[in-house]
C-alpha cells in the first residue's frame, strides 16, 4: 500500500496540503514572510544616531520584536496549514536571524508587499501574484520518497467547464522493478511501451491497462509471491477508482450492441480484427493504436491498422488509416466504419470469405494471365489481364484515390515485416503474431479455426495464424488490362481462369497453305527449348511477324489466333500510344519490349507503318526512329506481330530482320460468305448457301460483318424475337442504304 501512502504527501495529489501540524516536515519548512523579505533583504543594519537614546532604542526593540513576533505566528500557521507553498528563499534565515534591526528598517519591511510573475492572462501584461512560482519549488516526483514507492499518481486540476471535479489524474508511473516486467509483457506489441529500467507513464484514457484488466486480475489470483500480488491488486484498486465508471459503462453498451464516441476507443485495442466495406468489397484489418483528432470543422478517432497487400515482390504489412467521424449519443457497433469482427453479426461467414478471397490473391503472383469481369477504373469490361504488381507500380499514372473514409498513408506501395516496427522486409509466413507483432485477437481466432480450408493452397503450416493472415490480405490486385490498353487495380472476386479458344486458328478465313504455314511456325517456336542463335549471341532469337493488308482482313483476328493457339497473353498497342516524340517514343517502345518479354505475351504493334516507311534524306527524326526501332528489334526474344496497311512504303532493311510476311488482299465473294457462317453458327440464326451467297455479294470487310450480326441481335431482342436471317438482312440493307457501309 506504498502507493496509497505517496498519494496522500505528494504535493501535486488530491489530498496535497493536508498533513497534521505535528508532522516534522511541516514544522521545519521555512516560513514565509512575503511582506517583509524584500524590503530587508536590500537594507543593511545601520548604527542607531547618537541622538537616539537608550530608552528609544529599547522600545524599539521592544515594539519590533513583538512585531516579528505576531508575523511569524501568523506565517507559522499559513505554513502549516500549507507547507507545501512555503517557498525556501534564499534569504529568508537572515531575516528572521536579525531581530536587532532599526526601527526604520522595521517600518519598511512592514510596510513591503512582495509579488511574484505569474501564469500570463494577456500578452501585454505581466501578471503580479503573492505565491512564489511553482515552477521554482522542487518537483516532488524527484525526491527520494515519491522515487521509493511501486506507483505514483500524480494529479491536475479539472479543466472540464460543468460538472467535472476539481482534479484529476494526470498520469500514473509504474516504478516498481516487479510490476515493470509483468506490465511489459502483458502489453507486447503496443506502440509506445518503454522497456528496461525506464519507468512506465501512463495518460488518461489509461487504454493499454483497460484493455488488459482481465489479464491483470487473472496474474493477480494465480501469484504466489506475496509481495507481487500485493501490488498487483494495488495496480487493480487504481484501475477500479479511476477507471471503475468507465469499465461500468463500456459494459453496459456492448450488451446492447452500442457505443458512444467518448468511449470509442475502447473497441481497438492493438491487436483487434476488424472489417470494414469499401464499394463491394469487405476490408479486414488489424489495429495497431487509435486517437482521438480534430480539425477546425470536424473531430474523429484516428484508427491506424493494417492489412496483407503486395509490393511487387512479396505480400506484406501494408499501413492505413481508418476514420470515425464524431457523432452523438450512441451508435450500433455493426454500423461503424471499422467493425471487430467479434461483434460482427455474422463473423464465421465474414472470415471464411475472407480467407477464401486471401488464398485466391495470393495465388495471383506476378506475370498471371487471367480473365477479368468487372469494373475496370469505372468502366465494365470483359476480357483478359496480366497480373503484375511491381510493373503497375512502375507504370501507372497514379494509384486509384482512396474511397470512403479510409486513406493509404503513402503514395507508394510499402509492406513492411511487422506493422510499426521493421521495414522494407519481406512478408514472412512464420512469423508469431504474438511475439513479434501486435497482440493476437483469440475470439477471432477461434471463429478462423472453426473456418473451411480455403479453396486455392496457401502457406504451410496450415494453422490459425496463417489463416489470419491470408484473410488479411486485399480484395484487389494490380495489373495491365489487355481489353483497353491501362494499367488498373482488380477485384479478386472476378478474376477468372482463362477459356481458350482451340479452335481459334481453324475458324481464321485465309488460305489453307497460309493457314498450316502459321499453325507451323508457332507450333514450333512454342516447343522449340533451345533456340537458334546469331553469331553474336543474344540476336536474333525472336520470332517476327509482318501482316499487311486493308482494314478488315483478318489481320488482328490472326494475332489473336496465334496468341490462343500458343497459350500466351496477346499484349496490343499501335504506334499512337508510344509517344509523339523520338526520344518519348525510344523510352516507351523499350519499356513495352521488356514487359512482353517479361510476361511472355505476343506484342502486337498495330499500324506500324511509322517504324517500317522508307527513310528518306530529308527526314532526320523519321530515320532515326527506324533506326531505333531496328536496334530493339534485332535483340527481341519474343513473339511480334506487327501491321501495316502500305506496304508499298517498306524500308529495305526490315527484309532480313522478318521472319514471316502475310499479305492480306481484299476479301472476294467466298471468303466473305465463309466470315458470314462463322459469326453466325454461334447464333440461333439458320441460313442456307443461298442465303449466305446474298450477305455475301455485299462488299464488306470481316470487321464490318462482325457490326452487322450484332445489331441484328440487338434489334432482335428489342423485338424479343430470336435472331433470325431475316434481321440481319434487314441491317444489312439499312446501313447500305443509309451509306454506312460501302455500296456494293
Amino acid at each position: 500500500m506504498d502507493g496509497v501512502g505517496e498519494k496522500g504527501k505528494n504535493s501535486e495529489g488530491p489530498t496535497a496540503g493536508r498533513q497534521k501540524r505535528s508532522d516534522p516536515e511541516a514544522t521545519e519548512t521555512p516560513l514565509k514572510r512575503p511582506k517583509r523579505q524584500a524590503a530587508l533583504k536590500n537594507f543593511a543594519p545601520t548604527k542607531p544616531s547618537e541622538s537616539t537614546g537608550p530608552e528609544t532604542i529599547k522600545a524599539t526593540k521592544a515594539k519590533a520584536t513583538k512585531a516579528v513576533s505576531r508575523t511569524s505566528k501568523a506565517t507559522t500557521t499559513a505554513a502549516n496549514q500549507n507547507p507545501s507553498s512555503t517557498p525556501n528563499g534564499p534569504w529568508l534565515n537572515e531575516v528572521l536571524q536579525n531581530g536587532d534591526q532599526t526601527t526604520e528598517n522595521t517600518q519598511v519591511a512592514q510596510k513591503a508587499k512582495i509579488l511574484y510573475e505569474g501564469p500570463s492572462k494577456c500578452r501585454c501584461c505581466i501578471n503580479w501574484v503573492e505565491q512564489y512560482p511553482d515552477d521554482l519549488k522542487d518537483s516532488a516526483s524527484e525526491t527520494e520518497r515519491s522515487k521509493s514507492h511501486s506507483i505514483v499518481l500524480r494529479y491536475q486540476k479539472s479543466h472540464e467547464e460543468f460538472g467535472g471535479k476539481p482534479i484529476e489524474l494526470h498520469s500514473l508511473v509504474v516504478q516498481s522493478s516487479l510490476l515493470k516486467p509483468i506490465i511489459v509483457k502483458a502489453l507486447q506489441g503496443y506502440p509506445n511501451i518503454a522497456e528496461g529500467d525506464q519507468d512506465l507513464v501512463f495518460r488518461p484514457p489509461f487504454a493499454s491497462l483497460f484493455h488488459r484488466w482481465d489479464y491483470f486480475a487473472d496474474i493477480a489470483r494465480k501469484e504466489v509471491n506475496l509481495e507481487v500480488r500485493g501490488q498487483l491488486e494495488l495496480l487493480l484498486s487504481i484501475l477500479q477508482k479511476e477507471l471503475g465508471d468507465c469499465r461500468t459503462e463500456c459494459q453496459e453498451l456492448l450488451k446492447h450492441g452500442l457505443m458512444n464516441y467518448k468511449r470509442l476507443w475502447s473497441l481497438y485495442a492493438p491487436g483487434t480484427i476488424v472489417s470494414t466495406r469499401f464499394g463491394q468489397d469487405d476490408y479486414c484489418f488489424q489495429v495497431v493504436s487509435c486517437e482521438y483528432k480534430e480539425s477546425q470543422s470536424e473531430s474523429w478517432l484516428s484508427i491506424s491498422a493494417f492489412h496483407a497487400d503486395h509490393d511487387g515482390k512479396e505480400y506484406g504489412f501494408r499501413e492505413s488509416v481508418c476514420r470515425e467521424y464524431k457523432f452523438e449519443g450512441t451508435k450500433k457497433i455493426i454500423e461503424l466504419n471499422a467493425v471487430p469482427v467479434k461483434h460482427h453479426s455474422s463473423s464465421k461467414t465474414l472470415m471464411q470469405s475472407l480467407l477464401d478471397r486471401g488464398s485466391k490473391a495470393k495465388m495471383l503472383h506476378a506475370g498471371t494471365h487471367m480473365a477479368y469481369k468487372g469494373l475496370v477504373n469505372s468502366r465494365f469490361v470483359q476480357g483478359r489481364i496480366m497480373i503484375d504488381h511491381k510493373a503497375y507500380q512502375n507504370n501507372a499514372q497514379s494509384e486509384s484515390p482512396p474511397e470512403y473514409d479510409f486513406d493509404f498513408t503513402s503514395s507508394g506501395i510499402k509492406v513492411y515485416l511487422t506493422p510499426h516496427k521493421a521495414k522494407d522486409s519481406k512478408f514472412d509466413p512464420t512469423i508469431d503474431f504474438a511475439d513479434k507483432s501486435l497482440p493476437v485477437d483469440e475470439d477471432v481466432l477461434q471463429v478462423i479455426s472453426s473456418c473451411d480450408d480455403p479453396p486455392y493452397p496457401i502457406d504451410s503450416p496450415v494453422d490459425q495464424m496463417t489463416k489470419l493472415r491470408t484473410a488479411l490480405c486485399t480484395p484487389k490486385v494490380r495489373g495491365y488490362c489487355l481489353v483497353t490498353k491501362e494499367w488498373a487495380e482488380f477485384r479478386v472476386n472476378e478474376v477468372y481462369n482463362i477459356e481458350w479458344n482451340d479452335d481459334a486458328l481453324a475458324s481464321l478465313v485465309i488460305p489453307p497453305a497460309r493457314k498450316e504455314l502459321v499453325v507451323a511456325l508457332v507450333d514450333n517456336y512454342r516447343k522449340q527449348e533451345e533456340q537458334f542463335d546469331d553469331i553474336i549471341k543474344g540476336k536474333g532469337q525472336g520470332l517476327v511477324i509482318l501482316l499487311a493488308g486493308e482494314p478488315g482482313t483478318g489481320k488482328t483476328l490472326t494475332a489473336e489466333s496465334i496468341a490462343d493457339c500458343m497459350r500466351l497473353p496477346l499484349y496490343a498497342l499501335s504506334s499512337g500510344q508510344l509517344g509523339d516524340t523520338v526520344n518519348q517514343i525510344e523510352k516507351n517502345l523499350g519499356t513495352v519490349l521488356d514487359i512482353a518479354a517479361k510476361w511472355n505475351a505476343v506484342l502486337l504493334l498495330d499500324e506500324a507503318d511509322v517504324f517500317l516507311e522508307q527513310r528518306t534524306t530529308n527526314d532526320m527524326q523519321r530515320n532515326r526512329l527506324v533506326a531505333i526501332f531496328l536496334r530493339m528489334l534485332e535483340y527481341y526474344r519474343g513473339v511480334l506481330i506487327l501491321t501495316t496497311n502500305r506496304i508499298t512504303s517498306f524500308d529495305a532493311a526490315f527484309q532480313s530482320r522478318i521472319d514471316l510476311t502475310l499479305h492480306y488482299p481484299e476479301l472476294d465473294v467466298p471468303t466473305r460468305s465463309a466470315i458470314w457462317a462463322n459469326f453466325l453458327r454461334s447464333t440461333t440464326a439458320e441460313a442456307s448457301e443461298t442465303e449466305l451467297q446474298a450477305l455475301a455479294e455485299a462488299k464488306i470487310n470481316g470487321r464490318q460483318i462482325k457490326n452487322t450480326v450484332k445489331m441484328a441481335h440487338l434489334l432482335a431482342q428489342s423485338k424479343k424475337e430470336p435472331l433470325t436471317i431475316r434481321h440481319v438482312q434487314q441491317v444489312l440493307s439499312t446501313v447500305q442504304t443509309e451509306g454506312t457501309l460501302p455500296q456494293p
